[in-house]
């Protein structure tokens, strides 16, 4: 369920008012200064054919870490509180190289029963943080970095695949390498940056996709939705979605890009918990 579908807290109404009826300063105020800042947790409960058990994780998008980054440090906070089993985080760390050993240090704080994954975005390429040993740099932190390769999860009685692409828009994304492995009767779920991978993964199982990419938009207009969003992002702006047979979930990120601004795009923590049918 996206933020539009949900009653309005305070701070949201007011962001509304400013909208038509409000000075710019004030609107400028709420979307530079107040909700960029401002992470939620959603709640989300999904259930997958075959999945072995209950499992609870934390997704994160889009960190966009700058410097010694508050927001992250609440997000950090916030998703620790939660004590999930697993971190999902599908891309975008920061913009500029030097801001990647803020990044590592404020990552390797968030807690966790079981490992962390991650996956690249656009930014990994564009950064050129990953050509310059990204992936050796999260292993020697205890982060598992699944590009174009997936790996079978022992979880409670049973097993799920897990699979994570590059970026599949303006990455290198090998689905065929991807799924290579994979078993034909295990529940999958992938990490794909940009939720258009979605459409290359049904050629396979795939059960569950996590994303971001799309910031949610950064702004939303109730009742119209997300002002615009980056290319890559398809016909996807935030929430729960069905693809043929695949459930997609896009996370609205943490940080934003290009302009810092948000409005009724609160940074989100996607609290999720999977349950087998």
């Amino acid at each position: 369920m996206s933020i539009l579908n949900k009653p309005l807290t305070r701070r949201q109404a007011l962001a509304c008012l400013t909208i038509p009826f409000g000075p710019p300063l004030l609107a400028s105020i709420y979307g530079f200064g107040v909700e960029p800042r401002t992470p939620e947790v959603e709640r989300v409960a999904v259930s997958l054919e075959n999945f072995p058990g209950k499992l609870n994780v934390i997704h994160l998008s889009d960190l966009h870490i700058q410097k010694d980054s508050l927001i992250m440090r609440r997000v950090v906070a916030l998703s620790n509180a939660l004590e999930p089993d697993f971190v999902f985080i599908t891309g975008d760390l920061v913009e500029k190289p030097e801001e990647l050993p803020v990044c590592l240090r404020l990552i390797s704080q968030l807690k966790y029963k079981h490992r962390i994954y991650f996956v690249p975005g656009n930014w990994e390429h564009w950064s050129g943080t990953l050509a310059d040993g990204l992936i050796t740099k999260l292993e020697s932190r205890g982060i598992r970095t699944l590009y174009n390769e997936g790996e079978v999860i022992k979880w409670m009685r049973g097993e799920f695949f897990l699979v994570g692409i590059d970026d599949a828009y303006y990455g290198n994304p090998d689905i065929q390498n991807a799924f290579k492995y994979q078993p034909n009767d295990l529940c999958t779920i992938l990490l794909s940056h940009a939720p258009m991978g979605v459409f290359s993964a049904q050629l396979f199982r795939c059960d569950l996709v996590l994303a971001g990419h799309t910031h949610g938009g950064q702004v939303n207009i109730p009742g119209f939705g997300a002002v615009t969003t980056p290319p890559g992002s398809g016909p996807f702006e935030q929430g729960l979605y069905d693809v043929k047979r695949s459930k997609v979930y896009v996370n609205r990120g943490i940080g934003t890009s290009v302009v810092p601004i948000r409005i009724m795009c609160p940074p989100e923590i996607t609290y999720m918990t999977i349950k087998g049918v």
